[in-house]
């Protein structure tokens, strides 16, 4: 092999696993996609305003555990057998608090009845169950089988919501019932898919282990909460303030976006594993050199995107919702501000966690939430529920200044917290 191809390898290696994080979380975004066109397709804004929150409260419980146990998957050495069963105990803990919580939380706020809410518990359960495998899988650095394993997942919902509405006639619950038994079976198929060592068991209880893990974790699943507690909130509050079709009308604008977000996602996974992979931060500046390289890409597709929507809005609401939406410019122009906002903080996000700064990264983006909840209901109050979006893009902005001083290397913020 010459020096040149020994050179290019790991560029050509870094590529495909890009390459693959965005094929999988791509997977991943269009499945909820599907599942949201699906909604508002069938059931109305009304009811797509009902899901948006109860999918929002979904992913609430799933950025905890993911921040939690997921992202200490990556960082943290998972092949201790320490770590390991802190890892895996503290897994099966957030399955069953989100599955109590979600439910609960869902009768009480999310204007459900009993059998709905027992069936979003199990879908809260699922769900982080199957994340586990994701991020094991974003751990090991293997993409494409996370993107195979979240292809099952489309795959499966899809022919789960086919089947469903052709046989009884779509329902919102029976839209949980769907996703909750395609997670489950993309679970089974991912942990089938991984080495037995790195599968998900039941292991013998350990205080060391949830020590380890909640000294690194309790931080990233604190940031979860705050920020998807804040997105719960607003959500709640448009319903409450002006109603649910009003939120349904907001959701099919965001659903417009939503693969922007999905961009900046894969983004986030591939830039922390390369910042997190063994030797990474040896040679001076390389961490700054993948941060820059992550903030330039992730600005350019996002102002192509932008262009593109903001020149064919009605076009994108109809294709995607249906005939029964508006296409408001400025709901989008506050949801495309909220994504260029999140593409920018994800990359200095994943570089100060690295530098085992997530205390500051907390603090900044809850900052940032509870200025975008204030600045939601201060809109809302004056009837003005198409500013929603663009105050949760200025409370975001905030949480990017405020952590803005740490994007500096791990190498020297090493032990900060």
């Amino acid at each position: 092999m010459t020096a040149h191809a020994i050179a290019v390898s790991p560029r050509l290696r870094l590529l495909r696993r890009g390459v693959g994080a965005t094929a999988a979380q791509g997977f991943y975004s269009l499945s909820n996609l599907v599942v949201g066109i699906t909604v508002a397709r069938s059931l109305g804004a009304a009811a797509l305003g009902h899901f948006a929150f109860l999918f929002t409260l979904l992913t609430a419980f799933v950025a905890v555990q993911t921040a939690w146990v997921g992202d200490s998957l990556t960082v943290l050495d998972r092949n201790d057998p320490t770590v390991r069963r802190g890892l895996a105990t503290t897994q099966w803990a957030n399955c069953l608090v989100g599955a109590l919580a979600g439910g609960s939380i869902a009768y009480l706020a999310g204007g459900v009845g009993v059998l709905s809410a027992v069936v979003f518990a199990t879908l809260v359960a699922a769900w982080e169950l199957e994340e586990f495998g994701r991020r094991t899988f974003m751990a090991r650095l293997e993409f494409w089988k996370q993107a195979a394993n979240d292809g099952s997942y489309l795959v499966l919902v899809a022919v789960a919501l086919l089947a469903y509405q052709q046989l009884f006639g779509l329902t919102l619950a029976g839209t949980l019932v769907c996703m909750s038994a395609a997670s489950l079976a993309a679970f089974v198929l991912g942990a089938a898919a991984l080495p037995s060592e790195e599968r998900l068991g039941l292991p013998r209880f350990s205080v060391a282990g949830l020590r380890d893990v909640a000294r690194f974790g309790a931080w990233r699943g604190a940031q979860g909460a705050a920020g998807y507690a804040s997105q719960v909130a607003v959500r709640s509050l448009v319903i409450v303030l002006a109603s649910a079709a009003a939120m349904g009308q907001l959701e099919a604008a965001r659903l417009v976006v939503a693969p922007l977000f999905t961009i900046t996602a894969a983004s986030a996974n591939l830039t922390l594993a390369g910042l997190s992979r063994p030797g990474a931060g040896e040679r001076s500046g390389s961490h700054r050199r993948l941060l820059r390289v992550a903030l330039l890409g992730l600005a350019a597709i996002s102002s192509v995107y932008a262009a593109i929507v903001l020149a064919f809005p009605a076009f994108f609401v109809h294709l995607l919702a249906g005939d029964g939406f508006a296409a408001h410019r400025l709901s989008l122009l506050g949801w495309l501000a909220l994504a260029f906002v999140v593409a920018f903080s994800t990359p200095i996000a994943s570089l100060a966690l690295v530098a085992r700064r997530a205390a500051p990264v907390f603090w900044s983006r809850l900052g940032g939430s509870v200025v975008g909840l204030v600045l939601a209901a201060v809109a809302l109050a004056v009837s003005r529920s198409d500013l929603v979006p663009i105050s949760l893009g200025i409370g975001a902005a905030i949480g990017l200044v405020l952590l803005w001083p740490y994007a500096s290397s791990p190498a020297s913020a090493e032990g900060s917290r």
